[in-house]
């Protein structure tokens, strides 16, 4: 195994997808791909997933989208057992939609945390 590629939502699920990916890229030595959605016109809401105000340039929404990913991997994943190599990629549209983007390149697995 290769790649593995995981949305990361912030929601509890998503937090739960995300440890998991993980742990299962560390235990094949594949890379992880975490894939963050920062939708135009939507804000970002939640306790768990940050908050993203309106009106925020494509750039201000890639960079607060990053900042929200690098504080999902410091709360969730454990630094002794690292994947092979992480990648963090945002997308400016739905989670659906940016996991099927960033699926293009064939990973061999694509996890989510949709119950």
């Amino acid at each position: 195994m290769r790649l593995i590629v995981v949305g990361a939502s912030g929601s509890d699920n998503g937090r739960a997808a995300l440890r998991w990916a993980a742990d299962r890229a560390t235990a094949v030595g594949a890379s992880l791909r975490i894939v963050r959605s920062v939708p135009k016109g939507i804000v970002v809401a939640t306790p768990s997933a940050g908050v993203l105000p309106w009106g925020l340039t494509d750039l201000e929404s890639q960079h607060a989208g990053l900042l929200q990913i690098q504080s999902l991997i410091d709360s969730e994943l454990r630094y002794d057992t690292p994947a092979r190599r992480i990648e963090s990629v945002v997308c400016l549209e739905r989670l659906d939609v940016a996991l099927l983007s960033a699926a293009a390149d064939n990973p061999d697995l694509v996890v989510t945390g949709v119950p």
